[in-house]
């Protein structure tokens, strides 16, 4: 059996399925143009005899309509964002190397490709591209990113939206577009602690009053053409009285809109970064495969995810998302024993009960800090 008939069996839940085992690494810049890249990345699937390849994706948005200095740092740079083709440079780079990876792999081996959700792509062009990164954070720290944006949802919150929004329809015809090129799904990393924080939600109230207070009027004037006529936005954005998170209202759209976009893969994972606020918030669409997160470090467990996912079943799905948790990537990882992460592995299996899990960190490791043989445990772990 290949390893993409073995991870279609444990997404399908099949019982009695082995494992599936997974991890990765943000390579270092002289391994991230697609050439070098493809040789990085079937490098460590041989290494380790992965199950399947999460393909890294360092090259960032494309930044030619902002100008020459590539930075969001005002709502006058936020109006130069514009829809975006699926092969626009730099997402060209990440389709080649996408292609070189299909060539290579023929279908054995499964693989899913890195979008970046349009709030931390926004997030992002608020400071020039970086070329190398590690591990991410865990909770939310002063960072001068995060002020811009929450002050920008202050001044104009119409404006901060207009711009995910425009970011997203790009990201939809690039994750479109890694479909085509050979990728069986799309990796889309999402951080909703990065939006539903404190400060936002004081602007989310803000213009949520000034909405209402204009819809006040516009009832006391009489109805325009324009309000009888609606519009797309006020269709598909569900109304602000049934959304008091700011996630849902500026970001959930574009995330759905951007798996939806990669309907024909088969192995699209929602990644839940940082901390997340609503664990449950993207399982319910049908095109989300498979769902990852740092279970060991910020919960929910396994055993406590598992009945928010047969929940699922209840909004129309025929089956729950697959699991990708297991192992915590910040601390056992790096810092414990070979027995250690094996004994992680033991325990998510075990919590899994009958059902298959791909057992991975929680997300990115650092190869720097991570001894090899605690990856060879964790896949023996599994392989056992």
């Amino acid at each position: 059996m290949s390893k993409t008939e073995h991870l279609r069996l444990v997404l399908a839940g099949t019982e009695d399925v082995p494992p599936a085992v997974g991890c990765w690494y943000h390579f270092p810049p002289e391994l991230q143009e697609p050439a070098a890249a493809a040789e990085a990345h079937l490098r460590h699937l041989d290494t380790y005899d992965l199950d399947f390849l999460k393909v890294m994706n360092e090259f960032g948005y494309p930044r030619h309509t902002l100008g020459s200095a590539g930075v969001i740092q005002s709502l006058d740079d936020l109006r130069k964002l514009e829809d975006l083709p699926g092969d626009a440079e730099p997402f060209d780079r990440q389709l080649e190397l996408i292609r070189r990876l299909a060539e290579q792999l023929d279908g054995e081996v499964p693989m899913t490709t890195t979008i970046f959700s349009a709030w931390i792509t926004l997030r992002n062009l608020t400071a020039p591209h970086k070329k190398k990164h590690g591990p991410p954070t865990v909770g939310v720290r002063d960072d001068p990113r995060d002020a811009l944006l929450t002050r920008m949802l202050h001044e104009d919150w119409a404006a901060m939206a207009a711009a995910v929004d425009t970011i997203g329809r790009s990201l939809a015809n690039f994750a479109r577009a890694c479909i085509e090129a050979g990728a069986d799904g799309i990796y889309l990393a999402t951080r909703d602690d990065w939006v539903d924080t404190p400060a936002n939600r004081e602007a989310f109230a803000a213009h949520r009053a000034r909405s209402a207070e204009e819809d006040a009027k516009e009832a006391a004037d009489g109805p325009t053409a324009g309000a009888e006529a609606g519009g797309p936005a006020d269709a598909e954005r569900p109304a602000a009285a049934e959304s008091p998170d700011p996630y849902d209202e500026l970001v959930a759209l574009t995330d759905n809109t951007i798996f939806w976009a990669a309907e024909d893969g088969w192995f699209n994972v929602v990644h839940l970064c940082g901390t997340p606020r609503r664990f449950g918030r993207h399982l319910s669409e049908p095109v989300v495969h498979v769902v990852h997160w740092a279970d060991r470090i910020t919960g929910p467990t396994i055993g406590e995810a598992l009945p928010l996912l047969e929940s699922t079943r209840d909004l129309g799905r025929s089956r729950p998302p697959a699991i990708a948790a297991g192992v915590n990537n910040l601390e056992t990882l790096p810092n414990g024993t070979p027995q250690a992460v094996a004994g992680e592995v033991r325990d998510a299996l075990a919590a899994m009960g009958e059902r298959p899990l791909i057992v991975a960190p929680g997300c990115t490791y650092d190869p720097e800090r991570v001894p090899e043989e605690n990856i060879r445990a964790m896949v023996a772990a599994v392989r056992a």
